[in-house]
């Protein structure tokens, strides 16, 4: 297989052309292969004009300029070819079945919701399971935590313990 790497980043807001363009020049000077960008706050209307500024090929899952949204951008490194994509309507979740060197493999950016919503993780479970690659990779923002004792420090309650349990079994 190709040797390729993968940033995840949360955004809070490409909205801004400005800051958008700063952030484009940064992932461009990184030299990755894929960026899976969470919390966006893309509409579909822009999608080209960002894919434009972007300059190289991108799959978006908007929904509003203030909230969510989720894209997954590629640069001219990686030789890949997307076979099938799964998108929510609420901008959380984009799922492409790619393939890369004869490899299928499926490649998930989340943006997990604030409310304990494991139904929100049983659906990205479903998507794995249709595209039914053995391979995946699920990058994102999943508003959890996994292990309340190493990756928090003098939290008083455990957030999203039921869409935790269902990681912990997709995991």
């Amino acid at each position: 297989m190709s040797d390729f790497n993968i940033i995840s980043l949360n955004c809070q807001g490409l909205g801004d052309a400005k800051k958008r363009k700063d952030v484009f020049n940064y992932l461009h000077n990184k030299n990755y292969s894929i960026y899976c960008l969470q919390d966006t706050h893309w509409v579909t209307n822009i999608e080209d004009y960002v894919r434009t500024q972007w300059g190289l090929d991108g799959y978006f899952c908007s929904f509003m300029s203030n909230s969510r949204g989720v894209a997954i951008l590629f640069k001219n490194n990686l030789e890949y070819k997307v076979i099938n994509e799964q998108k929510d309507t609420n901008g959380n979740f984009l799922a492409l079945d790619v393939l890369v060197d004869n490899r299928r493999f499926t490649l998930i950016t989340l943006y997990g919701p604030n409310e304990d919503t494991p139904s929100f993780y049983e659906k990205i479970a479903t998507v794995l399971e249709n595209f039914g690659n053995q391979s995946y990779i699920i990058c994102g923002d999943f508003n959890l935590v996994l292990n309340q004792n190493i990756d928090t420090y003098n939290y008083k309650h455990v957030n999203n313990p039921n869409a935790k349990e269902k990681v912990m079994e997709i995991i």
